[in-house]
């Protein structure tokens, strides 16, 4: 089973769709996040767990949350960072189970290692979410335009001769 820990405010700023949605207000994209992950939780059987940790202020802390089962959002108190509130999640969780982080700052990323996790990339994820939710939009019956053709060893060594002619290699 996998578990995603999410760096909520910095995958607000590096997806387009949800950075947008801070021109109309940070709840906006917040429940936007919230929204995806539960579908995403939902449709993958896989996914044991998913956490979301925003920067807060304690005052948030009594906040209603919506009830998800698998899905918990924290937010951090006014003296705690959304970083270190991460790390002690992963310290929590046990390390024979399968972790992905999901934030693009190189902090994070790298404690995620230390502690056993996989580091993921916002828009890898939000790609992956993307796939999910558009493929739950098809009904099973309509065939799927066929994937890219993949080349043969033989076709792709001639490609490569050919460019190594090309740059004179």
């Amino acid at each position: 089973m996998k578990y995603y820990v999410l760096d909520g405010y910095n995958v607000i700023h590096a997806v387009p769709s949800l950075n947008r949605l801070l021109d109309k207000s940070l709840e906006a994209a917040r429940e936007e996040l919230i929204h995806l992950c539960a579908r995403f939780k939902k449709g993958r059987s896989d996914v044991k767990k998913m956490v979301i940790v925003f920067d807060g202020k304690s005052e948030h802390e009594d906040l209603p949350q919506k009830s998800v089962p698998g899905l918990q959002i924290i937010f951090t108190r006014t003296s705690e960072d959304a970083d270190d509130r991460i790390i002690s999640v992963l310290e929590g969780i046990n390390r024979s189970e399968h972790v992905f982080v999901v934030s693009d700052d190189n902090y994070v990323c790298n404690q995620a290692r230390t502690h056993n996790a996989t580091p993921t990339s916002s828009s890898r994820f939000f790609s992956e979410l993307k796939t999910l939710i558009e493929g739950s939009k098809h009904p099973k019956h309509i065939e799927k335009s066929p994937k890219e053709k993949t080349l043969s060893a033989t076709e792709a060594r001639k490609i490569t001769e050919e460019y190594r002619k090309f740059l004179g290699i």
